[in-house]
């Protein structure tokens, strides 16, 4: 039993492994296969002009096969979008230090292929992060080595042969460490820049805010006091200037929305002193009740009167999940800000929170009814950059944060659309407790 608790920890770590790196490649998904696809055709072009037109074939038609469904990444339907990390690397994994490897070998004497399987070395390395380059590489050539011994008489053990393929492979390893050394130096210390900037503000910003809180409280419970005395001094005395009752009504409740808007900004403080988007800094994630965290994540978010009636939490089982509150109100508090614009914006709709269990994955909907979102909505609206108008450039803005707070869960976020209505569906991993 132990052993099969194990293997079954062992390929949980390398689902998440994948996940975590496909996440970083999410952007060089569809060039590659726009690359693959091109150069899938330029080479079938070449191998028939070679053999002038007599006979017109396709080699390797599961090249494009495989790259087209790549391309078509953002159409998959949701419930097989788990598989895309699997399916990335197997992608790359196949067409290149395998496939390349197998046709470099098909062309021991072609100093075009020597080229071409140096430059496959290289191309790997700008995908790839420099530990699973290096398995990678070294895995595909030695199962190209060995089917290719395998399946073809003409071996491949001659001496020339043998020093081609080292030196192409020493250089190819060499060049690419320092590729991959070079971007990794950048990338930290952009990085590093940015969390100090990050750091500073927020713990620049939490200080006041804290001083803000303490005299906040104070007001709280003394100002219905002193609005209480005010009218009974005026019952008392006619010539004090009068307050108009809707004003001294308001000044009843500030001490109340005061509390809402600071324990709002706190948390969003305390999700950037987390660091949510920043991989230095170490966020403790506990196990995490989700209804507990949607409740506290409404609690803490500044609804008015009217916002708050349209807020419909559904029926749901206990779920929980490895996580950090901060971070899981954060994701809400952005979620909420987006879907009460687009119901003020259509005038109309309710927003709808359930929780599912399965797949060994916890499954947060957030369903907004408000309307529709067109299909290039969708395919934008994480992009940091979205807006379906200029005004909503900043509404758009939250939902990237949204996404990099998830991601910065272990977990995955996605939208889907239907008649009237669009539905964010957060999917997490389950705490090993459940």
């Amino acid at each position: 039993m132990s052993v099969l608790a194990a293997g079954l920890n062992g390929l949980s770590r390398l689902r998440n492994f994948f996940e975590q790196k496909s996440k970083e490649s999410e952007s060089q998904m569809i060039p590659f296969a726009v690359l693959g696809l091109g150069l899938y055709f330029i080479y079938n072009l070449i191998f028939n002009y070679q053999n002038n037109f007599e006979s017109i074939s396709l080699e390797h038609p599961e090249v494009a096969v495989l790259c087209f469904i790549l391309l078509l990444k953002n159409y998959w339907p949701y419930r097989f979008k788990f598989l895309l990390p699997w399916y990335w690397f197997a992608c790359v994994f196949y067409l290149m230090p395998f496939l390349m490897t197998q046709l470099f070998l098909q062309n021991q004497d072609s100093f075009v292929w020597m080229l071409l399987e140096l430059s496959m070395a290289l191309l790997l390395a700008l995908l790839l992060d420099w530990l699973t380059y290096l398995d990678f590489l070294c895995l595909g050539l030695v199962i190209s080595f060995v089917v290719y011994d395998f399946f073809h008489t003409n071996s491949f053990s001659s001496d020339a042969m043998e020093k081609k393929f080292f030196l192409i492979f020493f250089i190819s390893v060499l060049i690419a460490v320092f590729l991959l050394r070079a971007r990794n130096v950048a990338q930290r210390a952009q990085i590093r820049s940015q969390n100090l900037v990050s750091a500073v503000m927020a713990h620049e910003l939490r200080t006041p805010l804290l001083s803000m809180r303490a005299g906040v409280l104070a007001i709280k419970k003394y100002l219905p006091l002193l609005v209480k005395g005010y009218h009974q001094a005026l019952e008392q005395n006619d010539s004090l200037e009068p307050i108009r009752d809707d004003r001294l009504e308001a000044l009843g409740k500030m001490g109340d929305e005061m509390v809402v808007s600071l324990n709002y900004s706190a948390m969003v403080i305390d999700a950037l002193v987390a660091g949510f988007n920043n991989s230095s800094v170490e966020v403790e994630f506990v196990s995490l009740d989700v209804s507990q965290a949607i409740m506290s994540s409404i609690e803490q978010y500044p609804f008015s009167i009217e916002e708050i009636n349209l807020v419909e939490l559904l029926e749901s089982p206990n779920v929980k999940i490895v996580g950090n509150e901060a971070i899981f109100v954060h994701i809400f508090h952005n979620l909420f800000k987006y879907a009460l614009y687009k119901i003020k914006e259509a005038n109309k709709g309710i927003i709808k929170i359930w929780v599912e269990k399965k797949n060994g994955k916890a499954h947060v909907y957030f369903e907004c009814t408000a309307a529709a979102l067109p299909e290039d909505a969708l395919k934008h609206i994480f992009d940091i950059a979205f807006s379906d108008k200029e005004k909503m450039a900043r509404i758009g803005t939250c939902l990237y944060l949204s996404k990099a707070a998830v991601e910065r869960m272990d977990g995955f976020i996605d939208c889907v659309s239907s008649e009237e209505s669009f539905i964010f569906i957060l999917t997490f991993r389950l705490a090993d407790n459940v």
